[in-house]
């Protein structure tokens, strides 16, 4: 088989790029003054006829448009990394502020555990006393040294209803009707 010559290659491609390419809506200038359909294909800058003919398409990017699209893209990769940095950044100071929300939320929990412990202690020492006083007025010997706070809050009032007065004794004066607090 002979060898083609270069322009017999370049035909043949071009035959190529027209068969595999697409009619543009505004063909390049070579077209236009010619008269001929302007091919475009993705496998080539040019359109099939310039190509056939070797000379420059105007559908073709210059030289410096292509450097200008080519940094344009460089400088967009970088701006996009360098916010993929600051995002990621972001991210981990969003999930340290989390956790410290957590370990506040949880103190807090842990200031009324203990606001409502010491409540509850001075509740049951002010019934202590109560009863302490109704007891020495009743005749009723004192309970003593007893820790109220280390008792559930059911088993206080229990506890409390057994020295409680029936309803219809009135409070400061024994079920005998000898008081402190008679006519």
């Amino acid at each position: 088989m002979p060898r083609l010559s270069s322009t017999s290659r370049r035909h043949r491609r071009a035959d190529n790029l027209a068969l595999s390419g697409f009619v543009v809506m505004r063909p390049c200038s070579h077209c236009v003054q010619r008269g001929l359909v302007c091919v475009v294909s993705n496998l080539s800058d040019s359109c099939a006829e310039c190509y056939r003919y070797n000379r420059r398409c105007s559908l073709a990017p210059n030289d410096a448009e292509l450097e200008k699209a080519v940094a344009l893209k460089e400088r967009l990769d970088n701006e996009i990394y360098e916010l993929e940095v600051k995002a990621r950044r972001k991210r981990k100071e969003r999930l340290l502020a989390l956790k410290r929300l957590r370990e506040l939320g949880d103190r807090e929990a842990r200031n009324i555990l203990e606001l409502e412990e010491d409540e509850r202690c001075a509740e049951s020492e002010r019934l202590e006393h109560e009863h302490s006083e109704v007891a020495a007025s009743s005749s009723v010997a004192p309970v003593g040294d007893f820790d109220w706070c280390s008792m559930s809050p059911g088993a206080e009032a229990a506890f409390l209803a057994q020295f409680e007065q029936s309803p219809d004794v009135p409070v400061g004066t024994s079920e005998t009707g000898s008081g402190a607090g008679g006519p």
